[in-house]
């Protein structure tokens, strides 16, 4: 099929319409013979649960294969209760690309999210790619180009899905999806979380399917590491019993959400003594009081401490030109970091100007970036998501 794909002639987009009516005509008949499945009573991933964001409490995860093909997994899972025609969705998905690869190339996900996130819009198309389509891109600099080169790349087995796949398999299934993220990552959540609609509307009275970013294996849940997704997981809602219960608040029970480790906020109370106060944003807009000293005539000029590198790990000194950097936002760059002296180098040798650059905006956005383009052990090859950030 693979073949097929990757040709621009006629007689294989033929081919490819043929391929998609089989595979379509075998989805129907799945779809009216298979019993309504009690999708609550399949086993929970409980790693999975805990990741769900709290807008989304009220469902449970449920385990699929981590096997390169749990989108799919996931969408059988919704349709069948097992992952037996993850290899049909697979198919349907990547001939729906191929043929409608304009559509997907300016989806109105990309549009949507401009407004809520940092990133220009060529930025936000590269984040929906896998790899598959992002060296055509990156060759060719053609949208549509990518698209057909992500069709190509899902027709195999195996192979890890993203973002572009979950818009394709949308309109496979006929039912909007709604692409959970945990809360994390905030400047990339924009793009990733929400409902996404077939191309061809869908009955009104049809329900979304949720599917959610999630992990398979370890998580790294250590204070302020970045989460990085490698595998999908269904999302379905709990039974009678338990979606009553969730009604009554003296009865929901307290999860405490994994989450909670990506989004921890610094203390810096400990840090620094107070004096004149004012106000530092954090990522997630809760304002931090940040202690400001009193101007004190200092006969003595401020020298680099070594044991600031033992507190702030992402802090370089360059003894020859005697300057301070941020490793994190010095490798992003100013369009991901911002206009801040720890790009270019900063001669303040004050703690206090380490302790707000750490709890900035810029500076866990450009933190963000670069430890997104380490492949962590074991990593399957949708963290390659998080390698795609370009400037424009």
């Amino acid at each position: 099929m693979k073949d097929l794909l990757v040709s621009e002639d006629l007689l294989a987009t033929k081919r490819v319409i043929d391929l998609q009516e089989e595979h379509e005509q075998i989805l129907r008949a799945e779809l009216q013979s298979t019993p309504k499945v009690n999708l609550s009573k399949l086993s929970k991933d409980t790693l999975g649960t805990s990741l769900i964001p709290e807008e989304q409490r009220g469902l449970l995860a449920v385990k699929v294969s981590g096997d390169g093909n749990c989108l799919y997994n996931s969408a059988s899972v919704f349709i069948k209760g097992d992952e037996t025609l993850n290899g049909t969705l697979r198919v349907l998905t990547a001939c729906e690309l191929y043929l409608n690869a304009e559509f997907y190339a300016n989806h109105a996900k990309i549009h949507q999210a401009r407004g809520d996130s940092s990133y220009f819009e060529k930025t936000l198309f590269t984040l929906m790619l896998t790899a598959a389509g992002e060296n055509e891109w990156q060759v060719s600099s053609s949208k549509v180009k990518a698209i057909k080169a992500e069709a190509a790349g899902t027709s195999e087995d195996n192979v890890w899905s993203g973002l572009v796949h979950i818009m394709g398999l949308a309109t496979v299934i006929k039912r909007p999806i709604f692409s959970v993220y945990p809360n994390a990552n905030l400047a990339l959540r924009p793009l990733l979380h929400g409902l996404i609609h077939p191309r061809l509307c869908s009955p009104a009275d049809v329900s979304p399917v949720y599917i959610m970013w999630s992990r398979d294996g370890n998580l790294d849940n250590r204070p302020g590491a970045v989460f990085q997704p490698n595998h999908f997981v269904p999302l379905v809602c709990r039974d009678d019993s338990q979606l009553r219960s969730l009604t009554k608040s003296s009865q929901v029970e307290k999860v405490q959400p994994i989450t909670q480790f990506f989004s921890r906020k610094p203390d810096l109370s400990s840090k620094m003594k107070l004096g004149t106060k004012r106000l530092a944003t954090t990522e997630q807009g809760a304002e931090l009081e940040v202690p400001k000293r009193p101007r004190t005539a200092s006969i003595h000029a401020r020298k680099f401490n070594p044991s600031w590198q033992e507190e702030f790990t992402w802090l370089k000194f360059d003894s020859e030109q005697n300057l301070l950097y941020c490793s994190f936002c010095k490798e992003a760059g100013a369009e991901i970091a911002g206009q801040t002296d720890l790009v270019t180098g900063s001669t303040s040798f004050k703690k206090e100007t380490l302790n707000i650059h750490g709890a900035s905006n810029h500076h866990r956005r450009a933190r963000d970036y670069v430890l997104s383009k380490v492949k962590p052990t074991s990593e399957g090859p949708l963290s390659k998501l998080f390698q795609k950030i370009q400037s424009e």
